[in-house]
């Protein structure tokens, strides 16, 4: 999974805001999209934005701090927000012009020259967070779907082994996959494990790493210890492409949020 906004925050919202609820909580996503759906299931043309009301405004700050341009990569999240209305029009479209230059720059700037210089600071603000669970030992291979400027990541663990694949043409992919001889990203993994109290018991990361990965090409991300115990829990960061200038650094979000956290974005697995 990826950045959870779209079916998670709006359920935490909905129990806030309802402290009573105590039906069976597989009722709770039902319950939520009523909820916010029928706020302007009468409207007409007057629309109206869950976190632009008195209601919603509690609830600000949390959401100024969700990462916009990791879930409008993928449709299904993307046609979530747009349903419920719950983040303004005012947030969303800057995220939508970001996106479209960072991918035009993409596909154009065929050096990559703008990762060159990125700070772990800007990493840790911009990066893309995502996350598996392998509940036992065994073979894994998965991917997080969604459009990652043509860069098809496979993740394999195999005997206490993390992989990363750039796919070009060894496995099919339902996506638009970039043929450039090399392509860069950045790339941090977190493995931790937990005892049956919830008590961490295993915890391994890496530094931020910047790859570069031809074709097809595989690299070792890291190797697991004999004492990790399963289930594992993965995360990876990513970074594909470079901060937007008016956020590098440590800008604060103000009062009226720009764009700026793991369900789904889907995990694809194992292949």
């Amino acid at each position: 999974m990826t950045e959870f906004v779209p079916f998670a925050f709006p359920q935490w919202a909905f129990l806030k805001l309802h402290p009573d609820w105590c039906l069976p909580i597989k009722q709770l996503m039902s319950e939520t999209d009523q909820y916010f759906i029928g706020r302007n299931a009468d409207a007409g043309d007057s629309i109206s934005f869950f976190l632009e009301s008195a209601e919603g405004r509690q609830f600000v700050s949390v959401f100024q701090n969700v990462r916009l341009k990791h879930i409008i990569n993928d449709l299904m999240s993307t046609k979530v927000i747009n349903r419920d209305k719950i983040i303004p029009k005012g947030w969303m479209l800057p995220v939508f012009q970001q996106q479209w230059l960072a991918m035009l720059s993409i596909e154009q700037d065929t050096n990559q020259t703008a990762l060159v210089d990125i700070t772990e600071q800007n990493f840790n603000t911009h990066c893309m967070r995502c996350g598996r669970k392998l509940p036992k030992d065994g073979e894994y291979c998965w991917r997080w779907t969604g459009f990652n400027y043509g860069l098809d990541l496979l993740v394999t663990y195999t005997n206490g082994l993390l992989f990363l694949r750039r796919n070009t043409t060894n496995r099919p992919c339902a996506t638009s996959v970039s043929l450039q001889a090399q392509r860069q990203v950045y790339v941090r993994v977190s493995v931790v494990s937990y005892d049956s109290s919830g008590e961490l018991k295993y915890e391994k990361h890496t530094k931020m790493t910047k790859l570069s990965l031809g074709k097809d090409e595989e690299t070792l991300l890291m190797t697991v210890d004999r004492q990790a115990t399963f289930p594992l829990h993965v995360s990876v960061n990513f970074l594909y492409v470079p901060p937007p200038p008016a956020q590098s650094g440590t800008t604060k979000l103000k009062d009226q949020p720009s764009p700026s956290a793991n369900q789904d974005r889907h995990v694809e697995g194992s292949l």
